[in-house]
Formats: structure tokens, C-alpha cells, sequence
């Protein structure tokens, strides 16, 4: 699967060393707002192309990560799903309600997949508490089995 992160930043560089352990990954491009910052990231990941331009990277991109400061979200997400790539936004999804509203009805319309990048649901202290307790199956060893979903701010929908 080819991947474009964009955000140049300490999330993005956490996607990065997630990424380059997944067989079959291929970080084809990074996104970033400075653009000497970005240049020096894709050298030391070995990242083909770097841009400026989040079209440019969802071209080259069967996904997509967002790891961008939150105003940028609603838009670009909307960018990514109409151009019908998958999506990964890091938390928070947008600044409000009704922007992350607007994110679930593109969403469903577009039929990618669209989630958020909210990691520590999955942990085990986190997955321990009694409201997560709730919303998903535990394993033996404490931590909630994966399932596909689609959060956006306070709601999470399970498909």
C-alpha cells in the first residue's frame, strides 16, 4: 500500500517509524508546511518526493495520514476522501462538532475509509477503564481487539 503522511512534525515522525516496520508500506510521498523541514524528514526516511502540495501527495497515494495542525483537518480530509483515498487523522479529527460532522456525512458518501488516529483507545491502561470496558470486546491479555472505526470528536461509530 502506498502511503502519503502529511505533517512534517513529531506525529508525523511517529507514523514514519511505525510505517517503515509494516510490510508492503511504501511512504510514497510527505506533505509538509515548511518546506526545509520537510526536505531534511523525507532524507532521513528515505521518502521520494516531498511536497508542499497535499494534491500532489494524494496523487501518489493509495492513503493518506494527517498528522497537520488541527485547523487544517476538515479541509483536508474533505480533500483527501473526495479524491476517494482512505484517511488517517490524528486526533483531534476537526475544531468542531459540526466540522467533524460534515467529515462523517463525506465519509459515508465516499465509502473510504476514514478514522482517527486515537492510539491509546487500544492500550492497555486506557482499554482497562470501564467506559472502554463497554464499548468493545477485551482480550485475555487486557487490550480491546481491534475493530474498524470511524471516530469523529465525541462520537465513534463502528462499522
Amino acid at each position: 500500500m502506498k502511503i502519503c503522511v502529511a505533517g512534517e512534525g513529531a506525529f508525523g515522525q511517529k507514523h514514519l517509524d511505525a510505517l517503515r516496520r509494516i510490510p508492503g508500506v511504501e511512504v510514497t510521498c510527505l506533505v509538509g508546511g515548511n518546506q526545509q523541514a520537510t526536505a531534511e524528514v523525507a532524507k532521513k526516511y528515505a521518502i521520494p518526493h516531498h511536497t508542499g502540495d497535499l494534491g500532489d501527495g494524494i496523487e501518489r497515494a493509495d492513503g493518506v495520514i494527517l498528522t497537520t495542525p488541527t485547523p487544517l483537518h476538515r479541509q483536508q480530509a474533505e480533500q483527501v476522501m473526495r479524491a476517494r483515498k482512505h484517511v488517517l487523522i490524528e486526533i483531534p479529527i476537526a475544531d468542531s462538532v459540526e466540522d467533524s460532522e460534515a467529515l462523517l456525512a463525506i465519509q459515508k458518501e465516499t465509502g473510504v475509509v476514514a478514522m482517527a488516529g486515537h492510539v491509546r483507545r487500544f492500550a492497555v491502561p486506557t482499554s482497562m477503564q470501564p467506559a472502554n470496558r463497554a464499548a468493545g470486546p477485551i482480550t485475555s491479555s487486557g487490550i480491546t481487539r481491534p475493530t474498524r472505526w470511524i471516530c469523529f470528536n465525541i462520537r465513534a461509530v463502528s462499522q
